[in-house]
């Protein structure tokens, strides 16, 4: 009897075309990258990137300062190229941010090569929307089971860099390509 694709013996189902083929399982993993007005505890998160590495997909967002987000330093502009004008006019208000990100990675472990920092950033933008769960952010080294930090930094720097509208979103296409490059062997 042939069910769906598949053979049906007393004892099992057998799936002959597939029998030596190995299914690799979604790990379920995403990168996430922020930009900050500064480094000063009066700063905030201007622009969100991430990626989540099974499926490539990936997004970026700009975030409008809330009310009481006021500090800013013009060396972290003269790094990210973010303009608070910018932000003024093109950025999402921190509620449709943590909304956004909690859609493209819920569920999902995210790393970031700077985990500390950016969950700073992340509760800051989901302080904003309360019905979110803020996603926990793992170490990036994680990414790489068995290599030292030294080890994998030196993978990132091979990458070189990658072409992107924003920084953020060019920052976490090569540590994908780090990571990939790490899993190929």
């Amino acid at each position: 009897m042939i069910v769906m694709g598949a053979l049906l013996s007393t004892s099992h189902w057998a799936f002959p075309r597939f029998s030596g083929l190995k299914v690799r399982k979604q790990s379920r993993r995403a990168i996430i990258n922020i930009d900050s007005s500064g480094l000063g505890s009066d700063s905030w998160p201007v622009s969100v990137a991430w990626r989540v590495l099974d499926s490539g997909r990936e997004g970026h967002i700009l975030i409008k300062p809330a009310p009481t987000w006021r500090g800013w330093e013009d060396e972290a502009e003269e790094i990210h190229g973010i303009s608070r004008e910018r932000l003024e006019r093109e950025g999402i208000s921190p509620a449709e941010a943590a909304h956004q990100i909690a859609m493209a990675l819920g569920g999902l472990e995210v790393h970031s090569d700077a985990p500390a920092l950016d969950q700073i950033w992340l509760d800051k933008i989901f302080a904003a929307a309360s019905r979110f769960p803020v996603p926990a952010i793992r170490r990036y080294g994680d990414l790489f089971p068995g290599a030292g930090r030294r080890e994998y930094q030196a993978l990132v720097r091979q990458v070189g860099d990658q072409v992107a509208d924003w920084k953020a979103l060019a920052d976490i296409r090569k540590l994908a390509v780090a990571v990939s490059r790490y899993e190929l062997g």
